[in-house]
């Protein structure tokens, strides 16, 4: 490599290194969100944003942070940030809140439609945008509820939206449509994720009480597939979920157990270590299948393909980047807590963009202050703090999942923690 382009690299925040693979250890860092770009899978992490070949297994590391990531066709890569949302060509980035477009800061899921409008959902309603304007969908223009959690586009480019307490939306570009899943006098309103199969089937990941369920709508054809509700299992909700090219459905469940859903057969399997080598059980962050039907799991221990035979695990060098994040970016985040699920203790780590007044509190899933782990004048900087699992009065609190609030100044931000004894 010239000079002259590893100058331009470096001003870049970009980092070139050659990765041999397969490889057995696993990255301690975590992985949140996967997307394609032709031989390239990039990889949102708590670390850096990873572009990585998948022919020969060289990779790049930028020094941008977010959590979910989907590419246009345009080739501009889109993540969601603590503050908005950022688009990234490679070459410039632009940052997106309310102040110039967006619903809500707090962006839950990201799609690309035939006609390359990104569809953001947020807390309070659905954001489209063209690359020229900017619009907003909320309960007055049809949707069923504000508060949107997943977005997927089927074959038709019709878009479907998964709220947190209404069911489904779906829209045409004309008509906004509700759906309401019952079966056997049980409505499941919080769809937490959404995939599309090959034959524009369209799958759901539902949750109620804890439980989760497995739905699929082919036409106006609504089948429950897999149901833990009334079973005891706490399974919660389904945090993402993907179609195979083999009539496998995978999905990932709260608290971060990778399954798959075979349609043909119906049998559901709970993958794990003790059936395959490299594969990281109770961290499953996102999966993914490519066009040649590899399965990409994204983790808190790294990144994993699946062949249908080998899981592989891949490994990546972020100590070497060294660069701050770009201006345009607030680095203001949350950037995890680990491990988690956690048994005893877990470590929070967070980034400040500024000096100043910062608390950092604990509340279980009713909204209950449980512990205020810090509340003081910090540093610009990142941040980690021990959370032994205690209140404020010292009393070891039950496991169930716990709700992180950062604030600092103006800026604040959320993280969930599950603690299992």
């Amino acid at each position: 490599m010239g000079q002259i382009m590893k100058n331009l690299l470096a001003s870049l925040g970009i980092i070139t290194v050659l990765c041999f693979f397969p490889v057995s250890e696993t990255s301690a860092y975590h992985f949140n969100g996967i997307a394609f770009e032709g031989n390239y899978v990039w990889c949102a992490t708590d670390s850096g944003l990873v572009k990585m070949n998948k022919l020969d297994g060289t990779y790049q590391v930028y020094s941008i942070f977010g959590s979910k990531i989907v590419v246009d066709s345009d080739n501009i890569k889109w993540l969601d940030v603590n503050e908005g949302v950022i688009s990234f060509d490679e070459l410039e980035l632009k940052s997106y809140t309310t102040d110039n477009g967006l619903a809500d800061n707090d962006v839950k899921s990201i799609a690309i439609d035939h006609n390359n409008v990104k569809w953001f959902a947020t807390l309070s309603g659905v954001s489209s945008f063209d690359g020229a304007e900017w619009k907003t969908f909320t309960t007055k223009d049809g949707l069923v509820v504000d508060d949107v959690e997943s977005i997927a586009v089927d074959h038709n480019n019709v878009k479907w939206f998964g709220t947190r307490w209404g069911g489904v939306s779906s829209f045409n570009d004309t008509t906004w449509t509700t759906h309401q899943f019952t079966f056997n006098d049980t409505t499941f309103y919080y769809i937490s994720s959404i995939a599309v199969d090959s034959e524009n089937v369209v799958w759901f990941g539902g949750e109620r009480d804890g439980k989760h369920v497995l739905i699929s709508l082919e036409g106006t054809s609504l089948t429950l597939h897999y149901n833990t509700f009334g079973t005891g299992w706490e399974y919660y909700h389904i945090l993402d979920i993907t179609c195979g090219l083999d009539n496998k459905i995978w999905y990932i469940h709260y608290p971060f157990i990778l399954m798959t859903y075979d349609k043909i057969s119906g049998n559901v399997r709970y993958i794990s270590n003790k059936e395959y080598k490299n594969i990281a059980t109770m961290s499953a962050r996102a999966v993914s299948v490519d066009n040649e039907g590899i399965v990409w799991l994204a983790s808190e221990e790294g990144l994993r393909s699946f062949n249908g035979e080998t899981w592989t695990p891949y490994t990546f060098d972020f100590s070497v980047t060294g660069v701050e994040a770009p201006e345009t970016l607030s680095p203001f985040s949350i950037r995890g807590a680990y491990p988690n699920p956690f048994n005893a203790s877990t470590t929070i780590s967070f980034t400040l963009p500024a000096s100043g007044f910062t608390q950092l509190v604990i509340y279980n899933i009713t909204g209950q202050k449980v512990r205020e782990l810090a509340a003081g004048e910090m540093k610009a900087g990142t941040h980690s703090i021990i959370w032994n699992g205690c209140d404020d009065n010292g009393t070891a609190v039950s496991s169930g999942i716990y709700i992180l609030r950062l604030k600092s100044g103006k800026l604040s931000a959320t993280g969930r923690m599950l603690l299992m004894k």
